[in-house]
């Protein structure tokens, strides 16, 4: 997305097909980026209920309650 947006002011940009080959994404990806959509990734992390450092918190806790033999409900 960089790229295209750096050399829409060349005479002759490269179309959104050639730099979606370039770096192997499909076009219809690189054109929604251009126009604003946010990846799947950054939606999800905006709907997440919990920060990610207490995500790991709880991740380890369960990890070490598994590890002492306690089910993990």
């Amino acid at each position: 997305m960089e790229e295209y947006l750096a050399t829409q002011d060349q005479p002759s940009p490269p179309g959104q097909t050639m730099l979606a080959n370039k770096y192997g994404v499909p076009r219809s990806t690189l054109t929604a980026r251009i126009q604003g959509c946010p990846s799947k990734l950054d939606s999800a992390s905006k709907q997440q209920k919990i920060l990610p450092e207490e995500e790991e918190l709880i991740v380890a806790y369960l990890q070490e309650t598994v590890r002492r033999g306690f089910p993990d409900t």
